[in-house]
């Protein structure tokens, strides 16, 4: 009877160390990224050099990129290097 709960107790101890949440991906909230104030703008930057965000004339506000993604708005495709602003 020993035997079968120390056997239990590894597969128990097995399974639970199989399921760690920490590595699933986190949102990205807290990074600021840039968007025109136009009614007509669908992009956010996260350069705010970008050739895309030099063409606004409305104004530009900083906001985080789950707001921006909220607002329908997706990524500038002209900022190839995603990972340098990151």
């Amino acid at each position: 009877m020993k035997h079968i709960l120390d056997y239990f107790s590894l597969l128990l101890l097995f399974f639970s160390l199989g399921c760690d949440d920490s590595k699933q991906e986190k949102p990205l909230d807290d990074r600021k990224v840039y968007v025109c104030e136009s009614a007509m703008s669908f992009r956010y930057h996260l350069n705010p050099e970008c050739p895309g965000l030099k063409q606004c004339i409305h104004g530009i506000s900083v906001i985080s990129e789950s707001s921006a993604k909220r607002q329908g708005r997706m990524f500038c495709g002209r900022e190839t290097d995603y990972s340098a602003y990151e």
